[in-house]
């Protein structure tokens, strides 16, 4: 029963919620911090006694150890199981771990100091007198980016549903606005070329028109010259007919 309860129990980060302002306003905050990592972690170490040692350098804020699981335990000792549950609870081993320090600078200053140095101690019998330090500074990593792969196997479906339309909806939209900016940068290219081809073509056209409408006019300007002349001439000729016309009846008059 206690086995499923806590299997229901699942760890949400928050950059699994869709709240953008939260979450960058915590990565600010976590890219101001440095992680040192504990390649080695002797027998005896716990976290309460790892904060003791290095709360002198700066304050730390998280410290996470990777247990050794029982069957490397197993394998070490080469004991049995049952043989173990008899005797007495030994101190827990781990294999490494993580500090996060406040301040990315004594992150550092711990690497300068104390790496390939060893632990240290008084008395003769500590064992940690024998053993070394050995610490890598990690860069550009914040502490969900080291717990991410915890999350992700805790997490519920619905979670993981969220936080992938989340993401597929972002990269749609920047997908939509790229295509847009260039539609629109497309459309105002085609308005102006088609612009200035408009005013040529109107251009074009109102020259032919105009000249169309001067060589009407020239030819109306002939067609009447020419009607005043026919009239003229027409004129003449009927006086000439007149002439004629009294000359025949004067000349009976007198025969």
């Amino acid at each position: 029963m206690v086995e499923e309860k806590e299997d229901e129990k699942t760890i949400v980060d928050e950059r699994f919620q869709l709240n953008d302002k939260l979450w960058q306003e915590v990565k600010r905050e976590e890219s101001k911090r440095g992680i040192i990592y504990l390649s080695y972690v002797p027998i005896g170490l716990n976290v309460s006694r790892i904060r003791e040692i290095f709360c002198k350098y700066g304050e730390i804020d998280k410290i996470h150890l990777n247990k050794i699981n029982e069957e490397d335990m197993n394998i070490i000792s080469n004991e049995k199981s049952d043989e173990k549950k008899k005797k007495k609870k030994r101190n827990n081993k781990y294999q490494d771990g993580y500090i996060e320090f406040m301040n990315k600078k004594d992150a550092i200053k711990v690497e300068s100091l104390l790496n390939n140095h060893p632990i240290g101690g008084k008395k003769r019998k500590n064992i940690l007198r024998e053993h070394f330090w050995h610490i890598k500074y990690i860069k550009n990593m914040t502490w969900n980016d080291l717990i991410s792969s915890v999350l992700l196997r805790n997490i519920s479906r619905k979670d993981k549903l969220q936080y992938s339309l989340k993401n597929m909806y972002k990269s749609y939209e920047q997908f939509l606005d790229k295509n847009m900016n260039n539609d629109n940068k497309k459309n105002m290219k085609r308005k102006y070329s088609s612009e200035s081809k408009g005013n040529k073509k109107l251009n074009f056209l109102t020259i032919k028109k105009s000249k169309e409408g001067n060589e009407e006019k020239n030819n109306m300007n002939l067609e009447t010259v020419k009607n005043i002349i026919h009239e003229e001439s027409n004129e003449k000729n009927q006086i000439k007919d007149k002439r004629k016309t009294v000359s025949s009846s004067l000349l009976r008059s007198f025969m």
